[in-house]
């Protein structure tokens, strides 16, 4: 019986010897330098002040879901209001996010700012020893760890108008 056979196969090329295209209009690559890490512009932290007014839940300022990737959780956080996102990112420190989950064990948490959107990355680095193969944790893969958050306490300036909430 004869089947057909699909594999991919891949192959190095020249740079120089590859005229790139799109809809027909060629462009030059000369002119262009590749990728350099001095590209990435990373906006910068929303000045927010401790909070005045009344501490309220996380969840009723934000949408959060989580994730492991290797030996880390990640936790994206976007504001349902964009004046939320100075308190949420003021309240929600690295130090605090690493107090609050403190059960995970020793990790490092660092935050990663979203521009464009209203929202930030929080990475709990090493929060998952092993990966999601040999953790003996009841939630391996993280997808708990949002909920969890959603209960972190957020002071915020002023108080927050019903209808947003």
């Amino acid at each position: 019986q004869i089947q057909p056979v699909m594999r991919f196969a891949s192959a190095f090329l020249p740079k120089d010897e590859i005229t790139p295209s799109l809809d027909s209009e060629t462009f030059d690559q000369a002119n262009h330098g590749g990728f350099s890490a001095d590209m990435i512009v990373r906006p910068s932290v929303p000045a927010g002040d401790s909070g005045t007014g009344e501490s309220v839940p996380l969840e009723q300022l934000a949408f959060a879901r989580s994730g492991e990737k290797g030996e880390g959780i990640n936790i994206g956080v976007i504001a349902r209001q964009p004046d939320y996102l100075a308190p949420l990112r003021t309240a929600l420190s690295e130090e605090a996010v690493a107090a609050w989950l403190s059960d995970l064990g020793d990790f490092t948490v660092r935050i990663y700012d979203v521009p464009g959107i209203s929202a930030f990355n929080i990475l709990l680095d090493g929060a998952l020893p092993g990966g999601i193969n040999v953790s003996q944790r009841f939630d391996p893969a993280g997808k708990s760890t949002a909920q969890r958050l959603m209960a972190f306490p957020v002071p915020m300036p002023a108080p927050v108008p019903s209808e947003h909430l």
